[in-house]
This record gives structure tokens, C-alpha cells and sequence, in this order.
């Protein structure tokens, strides 16, 4: 099982106990939150960037959604995922991040630059480079 699997593997189990540890009352919030929060988790190495995406995808993804009681869609878990390798400095792959999404990435990997490994820094400037944000 690749790391993308197993997140989403994550997610699917996260959304599940939602609804199960709080009588069947499932609330998407609180769900998305933990979803970041295991997302930020995973990068120990990376300063504050696992935090600052998980941040970005909550506010601009999930909690700004017009209709919150659907969330999370497959639309914003694959925009997560997409996040997961990213950070895991996945090459040749086709994100599904928007213009603004990627301006926001470069911005939050520039305000990070100082605490990445240098050759994980030009990993994901090159990944942010070949989307045009750059």
C-alpha cells in the first residue's frame, strides 16, 4: 500500500469513527479537521507546511463548500491527496490544483524554504515551477 492509499485509507476510517463516536451524529467539521490534522501529522521534517496546506484546504476548500453537510466531497479529499503527494514530491503527475491554489503552495513552501531539506525544497519548487506558479 502506497502512502496515497493509505491516507485515503485514513480519511475513509476518520469519517467512519465521525460518526460513530458521536452517536451517529456525523459533523463534517470536525471530520475535515481531522483529516488536516492526520495530513499535518505526517510530515514531521517539514516546519510548518504540512499545517499551512491542511489550513488552506480547510478554509478555502472545505469550510468555504456552499453546502458544508456534504463535505468532505470527492473533490476535496482528491484535492488533499493531491496535497499528500505533493509533499511527497511526486513528479509527472497531474494535480487537480487550481491557479490560486498553487500560488497559495509556492507561497507557503517560500514562507517554510528556511526549515526543508534543500533537496526536498527544489523537489517541490520544481513540482511548483512545471504547474506555472512561478
Amino acid at each position: 500500500m502506497d502512502n496515497n492509499s493509505k491516507f485515503y485509507a485514513d480519511i475513509q476510517r476518520i469519517l467512519k469513527y465521525d460518526r460513530a463516536n458521536n452517536n451517529g451524529n456525523f459533523n463534517p467539521e470536525r471530520a475535515c479537521k481531522e483529516i488536516g490534522n492526520r495530513f499535518a501529522s505526517s510530515y514531521k521534517n517539514f516546519g510548518a507546511l504540512p499545517e499551512g496546506i491542511s489550513q488552506y484546504w480547510l478554509e478555502n476548500k472545505v469550510l468555504s463548500s456552499s453546502d458544508i453537510s456534504q463535505e468532505p466531497t470527492e473533490d476535496t479529499i482528491n484535492w488533499i491527496l493531491d496535497a499528500d503527494d505533493f509533499l511527497s514530491a511526486e513528479k509527472d503527475k497531474t494535480y487537480c490544483f487550481s491557479k490560486t491554489d498553487w500560488e497559495e503552495i509556492r507561497d507557503l513552501v517560500n514562507a517554510e524554504a528556511c526549515d526543508l531539506d534543500i533537496n526536498l525544497l527544489s523537489d517541490l519548487m520544481s513540482i511548483i515551477v512545471e504547474n506555472g506558479a512561478l
